[in-house]
């Protein structure tokens, strides 16, 4: 029996293999932090051999012969969000910022929907997509597009598992030792901690029930007017949700079953010194490989 599942494994992987998925990934925002994750994703399929349009503002590095790219404009600076210095987003309020979240994301789904290119797209009846791969980051009125194909879906976050996947999976997050992926916690938190945690949380969960879900909900009507599918019925239907975590530099905590951790999928392997730099390091006799805070040099 074993030697039939392994043989039966083995003809379904070479035969994804050797035809391929028609895969679909609606990368958003036009943030590079965010983008790393959908890419990596992307070229994992890819090097495996499937098909995959995205729907991004990023062009490949280089021409790739099974990839296709749907444009949509620079969500953030078409917007407006974009003209914030982002090193000033340290200095919201941490309470502010979950208001600003439901606002960013229905500005976001706006712009995204006036892309020429993307209704050009939309408007194809030759489109057929296996799978479609959608990253959760105030953009759940999306899953209008994938409703319109019917494919299997799966959802990346650059977070670890918090409310918007939560709600979405069943899962549960006990914010007494779960904290709150905006707060610096760990899962070592003192009484006044979890007590904040558990504030912030009932916060968050309250903009997200009455602000955010309604307006994502009324953008999906908006642009998705003959889905046969409703919100509430896309909004479960994921099969995986990859989260950007990793057991080795976490803690241990509740996941479900469809929540996979892939942290690190963008993690390029290191690249050697350049030549002068592998030099000065030689010249210098090893004293500058045990600085571990960095150190200035004029080269001249």
């Amino acid at each position: 029996m074993r030697s039939f599942c392994l043989l039966i494994s083995l003809f379904s992987i070479f035969t994804i293999s050797s035809h391929g998925l028609n895969i679909l990934a609606i990368l958003p925002l036009s943030m590079k932090s965010h983008y790393a994750i959908g890419n990596s994703i992307v070229k994992n399929l890819l090097n495996a051999g499937h098909n995959v349009t995205s729907i991004t503002m990023f062009e490949p590095e280089q021409p790739i012969n099974n990839y296709r790219v749907i444009h949509i404009p620079d969500t953030m600076n078409v917007s407006g969000w974009g003209d914030m210095n982002p090193l000033d987003y340290n200095d919201i309020p941490i309470l502010l910022s979950v208001v600003m979240m439901p606002m960013m994301g229905a500005d976001m789904i706006n712009e995204i929907m006036k892309s020429e290119e993307l209704n050009e797209f939309l408007e194809r009846q030759d489109e057929n997509f296996d799978v479609c791969i959608l990253e959760i980051f105030t953009s759940e009125a999306l899953l209008g597009i994938v409703e319109k194909y019917n494919c299997v879906l799966i959802q990346y976050t650059t977070f670890d598992a918090f409310i918007w996947i939560d709600k979405m999976t069943g899962n549960e997050s006990p914010p007494s030792y779960v904290p709150h992926p905006f707060l610096e916690y760990t899962d070592n938190m003192s009484f006044v901690q979890r007590f904040y945690n558990k504030f912030f949380v009932l916060i968050d969960d309250f903009f997200y029930n009455f602000l955010h879900i309604p307006w994502q909900k009324f953008l999906y009507r908006k642009y998705f007017p003959n889905a046969k599918r409703t919100f509430d019925e896309m909004y479960r239907n994921s099969s995986i949700i990859f989260i950007n975590n990793h057991v080795s530099h976490s803690f241990p905590r509740p996941h479900h079953q469809t929540q996979i951790e892939i942290g690190g999928i963008h993690v390029k392997p290191a690249k050697t010194f350049a030549k002068r730099f592998s030099r000065f390091s030689r010249f210098s006799n090893g004293w500058c490989n045990s600085i571990f805070n960095g150190f200035l040099y004029r080269w001249h």
